[in-house]
């Protein structure tokens, strides 16, 4: 069993994904090595609901110059994951309530 703690970074709220949520659609930030098998299946351990499938992109990292100057920064990498639940299956943000992590406790 994978540790679904380390797959789901956050939830990515714009007005955007907001839109989305009326489709049933939810997108999340997760790590670079997850897959869609993974990110489903964490979605369905913390938020208890049914995924009918889920979409991944993956953004480059880029570089940018810093105002005028020769100095360059970078944006790291990083994935999302926009996940589709089934029908009659919703999230609720403003009541969530996680599992606890059971390998934290020692």
């Amino acid at each position: 069993m994978n540790n679904y703690f380390w797959i789901i970074k956050g939830i990515i709220e714009t007005e955007k994904t907001h839109m989305l949520n009326w489709d049933n659609k939810y997108v999340f930030l997760i790590s670079a090595w997850a897959n869609k098998i993974d990110v489903a299946k964490a979605v369905e351990y913390f938020y208890w609901v049914k995924v009918k499938w889920v979409n991944t992109v993956k953004i480059r990292k880029k570089t940018r110059p810093v105002w005028r100057a020769k100095i360059f920064t970078k944006r790291h990498a990083w994935s999302k994951a926009i996940v589709t639940l089934k029908e009659w299956n919703k999230i609720d943000f403003t009541a969530l309530t996680f599992k606890e992590n059971k390998s934290d406790k020692k």
